[in-house]
C-alpha cells in the first residue's frame, strides 16, 4: 500500500511537473501501472488527477491522452492479472465488494476518525473524542470557506486539496478500518499522505 502511494504520488508530482503534455501522459501511466503491481489502490489515480487536470484547465486533446494511457494501463493490468493467477478479481476482492452500501456508509465516520485518531480498545473515549474532531472540523470548514468567500481561485484549490483525501479515503470505506487496533491501517495510507 505504501508503494502503490508513492507510486500515485509520483505520478501527481508528473503531472503537475514542467513535462510536455506529450510525455506526462506516459510518464502518469507508467506509475499508476507500477503502483497498481504493488496495491489496487493506485485505480484511485485518475479520480484524483480530475483537480489537477480542471485547475490546469487542460484541453479536451489532452484529456483524452490521459485517458488514453490510463486506459491502456487498465487493459494490460487486467490482462497481466487474468494471465498470472487467472482471474481478475482475487477472492479478496471479491469478498469486499459483498457488503450492503449501509456498511459501506457506516465505514465513513470511522474512516474519517480513523485518519486522525489512534486505535483505542474504550468506546466512549473514541466516541468523545470523534464527537470533538468533527465539530473542530466543521467549525475549520466553515470557516475556511467565509474566508475564500471572494477567491473563486483559491476556493477551487482549497476543494480539490479536500477532495483528495476523500476519493483516496474510498479504499479504506470499501474494505473496512479498525477503530480498536491498527491492522487494516495499510488502507489509510494514501489519504494520510493527502492530509
Amino acid at each position: 500500500a505504501s508503494m502503490a502511494t508513492l507510486f500515485t504520488l509520483l505520478a501527481l508530482w508528473a503531472l503537475t511537473s514542467d513535462f510536455t503534455e506529450t510525455w506526462k501522459p506516459v510518464l502518469t501511466a507508467i506509475c499508476m501501472f507500477v503502483g497498481l503491481l504493488a496495491y489496487e489502490s493506485a485505480f484511485l489515480l485518475p479520480f484524483l488527477a480530475l483537480p489537477i487536470l480542471m485547475i490546469q484547465k487542460v484541453g479536451r486533446r489532452s484529456i483524452g491522452r490521459y485517458v488514453t494511457a490510463w486506459g491502456m494501463v487498465l487493459v494490460l493490468h487486467f490482462a497481466l492479472r487474468l494471465w498470472v493467477s487467472g482471474n481478475a478479481m482475487n477472492d479478496y476482492g471479491n469478498v469486499i465488494f459483498n457488503h450492503s452500501w449501509r456498511s459501506y456508509a457506516g465505514n465513513v465516520p470511522k474512516v474519517l476518525g480513523r485518519l486522525f485518531l489512534p486505535p483505542n480498545t474504550d468506546t466512549l473515549l473514541q466516541l468523545v473524542e470523534f464527537s470533538i474532531l468533527v465539530v473542530f472540523l466543521a467549525f475549520a470548514g466553515a470557516r475556511l470557506w467565509r474566508f475564500l468567500q471572494d477567491q473563486p481561485e483559491r476556493r477551487a484549490l482549497v476543494l480539490g486539496l479536500i477532495w483528495m483525501p476523500a476519493i483516496s479515503a474510498f479504499v479504506a470505506v470499501i474494505a473496512g478500518v479498525s477503530t480498536r487496533t491498527s491492522e487494516r491501517d495499510r488502507f489509510l495510507y494514501m489519504p494520510s499522505a493527502f492530509l
